[in-house]
């Protein structure tokens, strides 16, 4: 806003780096009781590895864009949390956060580990749309491990998008 003038400029910026999706969150299918056996079953399902808070970014060919290692469930170790992220019409995501062995067996290369600030912007919609989402389902996992009300240990439910009493 310049010193004198009744209004200032709005900058749109051409890309939102969050703000891109094009996935599709599926609620219905979170409900599911047989969600995990039958997205572990899908030879279409695919995974967005996480571990303390960064993501597993593809390894990069001479000229490749940035992507996601999206992986097939059978060839990932057991997770710390799974979460249904939704689905386009390739295929169906799920987050799924590691602990340190996991991630260290999974890709022991640390470069390939990217948080989502530097990630993002460089990231496909779809990519950047995946990781905003898990990363963000993730964090409030995190954070509400308990019952606010009570105290006691919830566990995830509704395939990660909600917490209750075990």
């Amino acid at each position: 806003l310049a010193l004198g003038t009744k209004s200032a400029a709005i900058i749109v910026p051409s890309t939102m780096p969050l703000a891109r999706t094009t996935i599709d969150r599926d609620a219905i299918a979170r409900a599911a009781p047989t969600f995990e056996a039958d997205f572990d079953a899908d030879p279409a399902a695919r995974v967005v590895a996480l571990h303390l808070g960064r993501a597993l970014l593809a390894e990069r060919v001479e000229g490749s864009a940035p992507q996601l290692e999206l992986r097939h469930p059978s060839e990932l170790p057991a997770p710390v949390l799974r979460c249904y992220l939704g689905r386009d019409d390739a295929a169906r995501y799920e987050l799924r956060v590691f602990d340190e062995e996991a991630a260290r067996a999974i890709a022991s290369e640390e470069a390939r580990w990217q948080g989502l600030r530097r990630a993002a912007p460089v990231l496909g919609g779809r990519d950047a749309s995946l990781f905003t989402e898990g990363l963000a389902l993730a964090t409030w996992h995190e954070g509400h491990g308990h019952c606010p009300k009570c105290g006691a240990t919830t566990e995830s439910t509704q395939a990660g998008w909600a917490r209750d009493l075990g």
